[in-house]
């Protein structure tokens, strides 16, 4: 019991004078005369005995009715905490696109808006918190209006971040006792720990778990490039589920026109590849769609392929005339420059690069194509007759390729074919048995990792091979092209095999980006702007100017958080319109598995365990109620006082 005046129990103290008045009036004496008492001398003593009894039942009621009254006075009370303590509490809710699961009573996320709604103290202020914004000191009005508005996010907070977050919040308020609710599906991603959780006694906290009816969910996980030919792409689409007896469709559109229909089966394991073969001629405004209960977000995926440009090749070195035969101004943007006159800032700018008989390799050039084919570039090597052995091993090494070897001055025939490889597979209708092969008299034997063959020597060394390099591609003739050296130039072959290389060179743009995430999302495109032009991104549902800054012949889009809905946006500016970017949600979210909280040994003492809001908000509200024992005190007061009135009435002497 407490008290909210306990000074005034210093009235306590005046109950000493009654027991004195009341000890004095028993030691007074009468003395009656009477004739004869032999006969009276029992009953005298008796009623000396009931007259103590009464008196002193007298003082008894009087002290407990003053002392009740007194206490009443004081204000006593109940409560688990001191009549100055305050309360704060704050309110997490996770809004992420986990929480559009179903669970008992509909989705998570509007249940537990509902469920709060309903049970918290509306003369309160309250702060709250989501995976976008916190909110101090809101009323239960504007409470109300945020958790109506709040919506789903592909942002999502480590509850480490949260915790920080939360005593950030309330650092201000360092006498006040926080109430800590935690409302969350608590999915493993979220990274739960106990060691987050500082031992702080006047920070509680309540983790409210809320949970779906099913954890059997299947998304699409990624797209991406399979194969890449002149003008077919087979399109990659990876489909995970958490159940393996389960069979889902799966659907391809360009813009909504369906383009393809297949399902797919989770037998033996819980991740499944599909092909889609498309045209490679024209834009392609792609999606991926699949029919799942579970969650709805993650049936849509989103991807965008801009149809081919111009190609840019470059050729370094001796001026070879049958390269500009083969890259025509209708579908290359075709430059030969030698390597005194080379300006090096446009090599960045190139899809393709020829390194065409040289006889020294600068190293600052050697430098420059490594970054050109580190960033996805395609580099292909003929090599000088008067080659300089150590330039060129200085740049073989760099890009894995082991060492050139000395100049073979043996005349050998082009015999070996490789009819499987992507430059040359759709080139021949049928294999050609009486095949007039070319020949070289020159040529440069290599050590070192083996590369894929494309055309071999009859001596069963590569005269063409191709390697990968991190995102580039790196293709290496090992003889000289020059008429003096090979007649490779008058071969049916030199076309098809110049003219894919330039052509597969050219690097499909990224496919998609992802919402969410602990960075902003940042696009880097080749764009070139005037001074003042702006883009923009917009689609039906969305619109927004993202920061942008500007480099040489690039642009950065900083997305701050935007678009908050996957889909496919159209990049534009009031001149011009730069084509389509497509967003997803991140696939994370589509992760059903989660901590269980209820599982836990060892809970620390200010953590409690929940997966009912309403209850949780009912614990905090009698948590923080004073009884107040006024009206008990006052009643055994006057208790005491008609005890002493009836004993004045019928306790006779």
């Amino acid at each position: 019991m407490q008290l909210k005046h306990p000074e005034i129990l210093y009235a306590l103290f005046f109950l000493i004078i009654p027991i004195i008045v009341h000890l004095f009036q028993l030691q007074r004496f009468k003395k009656t005369p009477f004739t004869n008492v032999q006969f009276l001398q029992k009953l005298k003593q008796q009623s000396r005995k009931s007259a103590h009894l009464k008196k002193w039942l007298i003082l008894a009621s009087r002290l407990l009715a003053l002392t009740f009254l007194i206490i009443a006075f004081a204000q006593p009370f109940i409560a688990n905490f001191s009549k100055d303590t305050q309360h704060h509490t704050v309110i997490y809710l996770d809004n992420s696109y986990s929480m559009q699961a179903i669970g008992d009573e509909g989705e998570l996320l509007p249940r537990a808006v509902q469920n709060l709604l309903k049970s918290l103290p509306k003369n309160e202020l309250v702060s709250f918190i989501n995976n976008e914004k916190s909110y101090k000191d809101l009323s239960y009005a504007a409470l109300k209006k945020t958790l109506l508005d709040i919506g789903y996010t592909p942002r999502t907070l480590e509850f480490k971040t949260l915790l920080l977050k939360i005593n950030q919040l309330v650092k201000d308020k360092p006498s006040q006792r926080i109430n800590v609710v935690l409302i969350s599906d608590f999915q493993s991603l979220k990274n739960f720990n106990l060691s987050h959780f500082e031992s702080n006694s006047r920070i509680q906290y309540n983790c409210v778990q809320l949970s779906p009816k099913t954890t059997h969910n299947t998304s699409i996980d990624s797209v991406f490039i399979s194969e890449k030919s002149l003008s077919k792409l087979q399109i990659g689409v990876i489909v995970r589920s958490q159940d393996l007896e389960n069979e889902t469709a799966v659907s391809l559109y360009n813009n909504k026109r369906l383009i393809g229909k297949t399902s797919v089966k989770f037998d033996d394991k819980l991740s499944q590849k599909l092909l889609f073969d498309i045209d490679f001629k024209k834009d392609f405004k792609g999606q991926i769609q699949l029919n799942d209960p579970t969650l709805s977000f993650d049936n849509s995926f989103y991807f965008n392929i801009t149809k081919p440009e111009k190609i840019n090749v470059l050729s370094i070195g001796e001026n070879g005339a049958y390269l500009s035969r083969i890259f025509t101004e209708d579908e290359f943007h075709f430059k030969q420059t030698k390597i005194q006159g080379l300006a090096y800032n446009i090599l960045s700018e190139q899809h393709c690069i020829i390194l065409h008989e040289i006889d020294v390799i600068p190293s600052p050039l050697i430098n420059e194509l490594l970054e050109f084919v580190k960033k996805g570039g395609s580099l292909t090597i003929v090599p000088s007759p008067e080659a300089s052995l150590k330039s060129y091993n200085l740049l073989f090494q760099q890009l894995g390729l082991g060492t050139l070897n000395s100049l073979n001055k043996q005349v050998l025939k082009i015999t070996d074919i490789n009819y499987e490889h992507p430059l040359l597979k759709n080139v021949f209708k049928k294999r050609v048995a009486n095949f007039q092969y070319p020949t070289t008299k020159t040529s440069y034997s290599r050590h070192g990792k083996k590369g894929i063959q494309i055309l071999g020597l009859e001596n069963k060394t590569s005269f063409f091979e191709s390697f990968k390099k991190g995102e580039g591609s790196v293709y290496l003739c090992t003889s000289p092209l020059n008429e003096k050296a090979s007649n490779f130039q008058q071969s049916s072959l030199i076309v098809p095999l110049f003219y894919n290389i330039a052509r597969q060179s050219f690097s499909i743009p990224k496919l998609y980006y992802t919402l969410g995430g602990k960075n902003n999302t940042s696009v880097v495109l080749p764009l070139q702007l005037t001074s003042n032009e702006i883009v923009s991104l917009s689609n039906k549902q969305e619109a927004f100017i993202p920061l942008q800054q500007r480099s040489t012949k690039k642009i950065k889009l900083i997305l701050n958080n935007k678009p908050v809905q996957s889909g496919h946006f159209k990049l534009k500016s009031p001149l011009h319109e730069y084509g389509q970017l497509a967003f997803n949600y991140p696939k994370s979210e589509s992760n059903l598995s989660y901590t269980s909280l209820k599982n836990i040994a060892n809970l620390p003492e200010n953590l409690q365990i929940d997966t009912d809001i309403t209850t949780v908000n009912q614990r905090l509200t009698e948590n923080q109620k004073i009884n107040w024992l006024f009206k008990w005190f006052l009643s055994l007061s006057v208790v005491f006082l008609l005890f002493e009135m009836l004993i004045l009435k019928y306790f006779k002497l």
